[in-house]
């Protein structure tokens, strides 16, 4: 089997949390080692701090003033960014004896769990809502009894885009329309949905890979992901995998 070897994924973090994230890359959604792959962050971002609003106030006058306060998440981390990857044959110095030209790439997710051993098998399923709830309630992710709650964030009625997951065995687990939480970010432009690992009781996110589009700061982007935490500004790892259809 030839393997690929992912070059460059690009990450343009923006959110309030900031995330360590370690990227584990592979073809096939399998866990592979990281030599040859390299990764590049941005600056971690928040929102600016507003000023406070004044007005001319001058007797026997009446005006109207209509008041929006925006609070920023404490519970949510978002990335963005695009996948690049080149197919090369080269030695264990990593001395380049041959460099393929490859074709942007077009179909694929990036997946992202806490836990850096997968086990991309049968255990692997769609996540129902009732999943989410427990996730929220039982181990504290995103659980907030305000609207960015992950049970108010990621659910099966918001619907996603079908894609297929690899699994070890050979087969496919079919991702359908509405058979997994999902939410949909741009528009629908770019999709996450949440995954379930029975076994150990463990969510998944999945990043569909739609390239070249524009990202929700007006750049190219080829995919966007929401993570969520468990506790207001807590710090997570989280660890990303790669596959290319």
């Amino acid at each position: 089997m030839v393997k690929i070897d992912v070059k460059k994924i690009i990450f343009i973090i923006s959110c309030l949390t900031i995330f360590f994230l370690g990227l584990f890359l592979s073809v096939d959604a399998a866990p592979v080692n990281v030599e040859n792959t390299s990764y590049t962050f941005g600056s971690a971002e928040t929102r600016a701090t507003a000023t406070a609003g004044s007005a001319s106030v001058q007797g026997g006058n009446v005006t109207e003033m209509n008041i929006t306060q925006v609070t920023q998440t404490q519970y949510w981390q978002g990335f963005w960014g695009q996948v690049d990857y080149e197919m090369r044959l080269e030695d264990a110095s990593g001395n380049v004896f041959y460099n393929w030209s490859v074709a942007a790439i077009q179909h694929g997710e990036v997946y992202f769990s806490n836990n850096s051993v997968l086990q991309w098998d049968t255990g692997l399923t769609n996540s129902s809502d009732a999943n989410v709830s427990f996730l929220q309630t039982e181990f504290d992710w995103a659980n907030t009894t305000s609207s960015d709650s992950l049970s108010q964030t990621y659910n099966r009625a918001n619907g996603h885009q079908e894609f297929n997951v690899s699994l070890s065995n050979g087969d496919n687990l079919q991702i359908n329309r509405t058979s997994t939480a999902a939410v949909n970010l741009e528009g629908g432009i770019f999709n996450c949905t949440m995954l379930w690992y029975d076994t150990w009781e463990l969510p998944i996110w999945a990043s569909i890979i739609n390239p070249d589009q524009t990202s929700f700061n007006g750049e190219a982007a080829d995919f966007e992901v929401l993570l969520p935490v468990r506790g207001p500004k807590t710090a997570e790892i989280y660890y990303a995998f790669l596959e290319i259809e």
